[in-house]
């Protein structure tokens, strides 16, 4: 109330600085009741109210069953049999179009 006897310019100026610290300590506020307020789930299924942060870092995380690069060079070479095994048809003639006259020549064909 005091703010709106005094000039105009300071008013506007005041006015804005008060409503931005206001929101400043607002959006600071909500931060820090999110953080530390959050429900985490544990590793052995229990739920506790912890910051998200820091609430992991003492947790073990399982290494991977498999290397991811052993991962890709077995899925490769699957890839590559399957090729072979496409070219192996393509060979015997498996997997190509050709364009018949009639149908005594399909008769014949087959």
């Amino acid at each position: 109330i005091s703010l709106l006897k005094t000039s105009r310019t300071s008013c506007a100026a005041g006015s804005f600085f008060f409503r931005f610290s206001d929101a400043i300590a607002a959006c600071q506020s909500a931060t820090e009741a999110k953080t530390n307020g959050q429900l985490c789930l544990q590793a052995d299924g229990s739920v506790k109210r912890a910051d998200p942060h820091s609430a992991f870092a003492q947790m073990v995380v399982p290494e991977p069953e498999e290397d991811p690069e052993e991962e890709l060079r077995r899925l490769r070479e699957a890839r590559k049999a399957q090729l072979r095994n496409e070219e192996t048809w393509k060979k015997q003639g498996h997997g190509s179009l050709r364009e018949l006259k009639d149908e005594k020549e399909f008769l014949q064909i087959i």
